[in-house]
């Protein structure tokens, strides 16, 4: 029989853990600090694979190991995260369908034009609309498949991506992207980082898809028969592709495809989603790359380039977000694996090719 109440439950959680810890780590001592199981672990051993055993192990028991360093030692400690309630996918759901709207919305709006007409044919508004939704709904639905799919692999429970609808054209893009959310800590730094890193990635390379599709159906026009439309800021990856891909005579523009609009926006995602800020991929990122006092400094510089780069709302977004911290995974002591620290670099010149500046300099 134990004792009742919290201390109970705690004595309770400690008899259940220590078999399981002790089986995987070298333990110097054992106690209950503030109602919670807590080991000091000798210092010397290699923790990484072990942990994952050991949470394996415990989330059975509905109990996860935490292991952190203090005062020089590695101290692992056992919480019960009691399991969350299953969402209604309907919101899914509805989400998307809005979000179809608003983005066919923005489509046809977009390309009803009569230059576009003229260029496209007079069917590209309700051609474009489709398009551009097909296109731009891909782009966003294969980010967050990414981090889906690979939190599954890393036993990590998710939701299914929610959409997020926008105000159309001439107001917005008819979305602020997609969002997925992860109902269940990381177990190390290396599961932060594939999971952080995974959207981006495969976005990424359907953006470039979508790039090479839209600049074959775009067309170059003198620059006069433009002279009263807005132009787009271009992010270093097109200008590369046009340079590579595109004849265009001097003194001419590209007017933007919808399919080529969609992948404009999927790098400005892709650029906004890296920076290494928050709880944004990029932060992800960097989190497992520095740990907490790095990703405290990197979140910073993530707050200048939004103001350099004339992203003023989400600078302020991004600075909120860096009061909430970011909660780091359940085993913050094992270091990023030598591979990932290589594409963490390719992340973020992923970052830089992608980034679509709304100040000129």
């Amino acid at each position: 029989m134990y004792p009742l109440g919290a201390e109970g439950e705690a004595l309770d959680a400690l008899l259940l853990a220590e078999p399981i810890v002790t089986k995987y780590f070298k333990v110097k001592e054992s106690f209950i600090d503030f109602g919670t199981p807590s080991f000091i672990l000798e210092g010397t051993q290699e923790v990484k694979l072990n942990f994952l055993k050991a949470y394996q192990e415990l989330r059975q028991r509905q109990l996860t190991p935490i292991l952190r360093k203090r005062d020089g030692d590695l101290l692992l400690q056992v919480v019960r995260i009691p399991p969350r309630p299953p969402r209604k996918r309907k919101w899914n759901a509805i989400l998307l369908a809005i979000t179809i709207v608003t983005v066919a919305a923005s489509g046809y709006f977009m390309t009803s034009d009569p230059l576009y007409a003229f260029l496209f044919g007079k069917e590209t508004a309700w051609l474009g609309a489709t398009l551009y939704v097909a296109a731009l709904l891909m782009i966003l639905a294969v980010h967050e498949l990414g981090h889906k799919f690979t939190s599954q692999i890393h036993g990590v429970a998710a939701s299914l991506p929610y959409f997020i609808p926008g105000p159309p054209f001439p107001y917005g893009f008819g979305t602020f992207g997609a969002v997925i959310i992860q109902e269940a800590p990381i177990p190390n730094r290396d599961h932060l980082f594939d999971i952080g890193f995974s959207g981006p990635i495969i976005g990424f390379v359907a953006s470039l898809l979508m790039a090479v599709v839209g600049l074959s159906l775009s067309k170059a026009v003198p620059a006069y028969m433009v002279a009263k439309a807005p132009l787009l800021p271009a992010p270093l990856i097109l200008h590369l592709l046009i340079q590579l891909a595109v004849d265009v005579p001097e003194g001419s523009i590209i007017v933007l495809h919808p399919v080529l609009l969609a992948s404009w926006i999927g790098f400005l995602v892709t650029f906004l989603n890296l920076l290494p800020a928050g709880q944004l991929d990029g932060g992800h990122i960097v989190r497992a790359l520095l740990g907490e006092k790095g990703h405290r400094a990197a979140s910073i510089a993530a707050v200048i380039i939004l103001v350099v780069t004339g992203y003023w709302p989400m600078a302020l977004i991004v600075a909120l977000m860096m009061t909430r911290g970011h909660p780091g995974p359940l085993d913050d002591v094992s270091p990023l694996s030598p591979g990932r620290k290589i594409l963490a670099l390719i992340a973020f010149i992923i970052c830089f090719v992608s980034a679509v500046p709304l100040l000129h300099f």
